[in-house]
C-alpha cells in the first residue's frame, strides 16, 4: 500500500468529507477516491493489506490460470462445507 501525507490545507478539506468521495483534477479527470476512515476501520484495512503480496497479485494477473466468478467461488465453498 502506498502512503501519501496531506499538507494542512488538504487535510482540512478531506476532514470535511463524510463518505466515499471521487477526487478530480481541475480538468475533471478522476484522480482517485477518498474514503474517510475511523481508527477501527483503518486498523482493519491495514491488517487486511498485510495479507496481500503485490508481486503475487502481478504474477497472477499476468498468468493464464483460470479464475472463477464470485458465484462460482461461493458455490465451490458451499460444496466444501457439506
Amino acid at each position: 500500500m502506498n502512503t501519501f501525507t496531506a499538507d494542512t490545507t488538504l487535510q482540512q478539506s478531506l476532514s470535511a468529507l463524510s463518505g466515499l468521495t471521487e477526487v478530480r483534477d481541475a480538468q475533471g479527470t478522476v484522480l482517485g477516491y477518498f474514503s474517510p476512515a475511523s481508527q477501527e476501520s483503518a486498523e482493519a484495512y491495514a491488517q487486511a493489506a498485510a495479507h496481500f503480496d503485490p508481486d503475487e497479485m502481478k504474477r497472477r494477473k499476468l498468468s493464464n490460470e483460470k479464475g472463477g466468478t464470485t458465484s462460482e467461488v461461493l458455490s465451490r465453498i458451499a460444496a466444501l462445507e457439506k
